[in-house]
C-alpha cells in the first residue's frame, strides 16, 4: 500500500517506474508552474530523486469528487530545513485557500494532509541557495466523514 511506502530509519532500496502517462501535467499560466496530478498515481519534484531546481515556483492542484476529500501524503519529503520555512517550503492550501500547512526541512515519518472540502492545493517554493532531494506523494479521494465533536477534557 502506499501509506507504507515510506517509514524511515532504515535502508530501503526503491525503484520507481515512471511511465509518459503517469507524469502530472504541466501548464505555465504567467510563468508560473501549475500542475494537476492524477489520484492514487505517485509525483514527485522536479529531478526527484536528484536535487530540486533552484527557484522553482510549482503549485499542484488536487480536487475529489462531490462530497470527498482530498488525502495528500508525502512520502518521502526532504528540503532546506530552517524553523520558519522561510527557504525552499510546500505550502499546503485548504478548499478555501487558508494555509492548512507548511512543510520543511526532512520528514521520518509519512506526512499526510486531508482537506476540509472536495480542493487541496499546495504549492512547491525553492530558493536559489541550497537544493535537496525533495518530494515523492500521491493523493487520493477519502469520504467525507462527519466527526464527532472532541470532549475528553473539556467542560460541557
Amino acid at each position: 500500500m502506499l501509506q507504507d511506502f515510506w517509514r524511515g530509519g532504515g535502508l530501503i532500496i526503491w525503484i520507481v517506474l515512471i511511465s509518459s502517462t503517469n507524469f502530472a501535467s504541466c501548464e505555465i499560466r504567467n510563468a508560473k508552474c501549475v500542475r494537476a496530478p492524477e489520484a492514487g498515481i505517485l509525483f514527485t519534484s522536479d529531478n526527484f530523486p536528484g536535487k530540486y531546481l533552484k527557484d522553482t515556483n510549482c503549485t499542484y492542484t488536487m480536487t475529489a469528487k462531490e462530497g470527498s476529500r482530498v488525502q495528500l501524503t508525502f512520502f518521502v519529503f526532504d528540503t532546506e530545513a530552517n524553523p520558519r520555512c522561510s527557504y525552499d517550503v510546500a505550502t499546503v492550501f485548504d478548499s478555501n485557500g487558508t494555509i492548512i500547512h507548511k512543510y520543511c526541512g526532512k520528514n521520518t515519518k509519512n506526512l499526510q494532509v486531508i482537506s476540509s472540502e472536495e480542493d487541496l492545493s499546495f504549492n512547491f517554493k525553492t530558493d536559489s541557495v541550497q537544493e535537496s532531494m525533495g518530494f515523492l506523494a500521491s493523493w487520493r479521494e477519502v469520504q467525507d466523514s462527519k466527526k464527532e465533536p472532541d470532549t475528553e477534557g473539556k467542560y460541557l
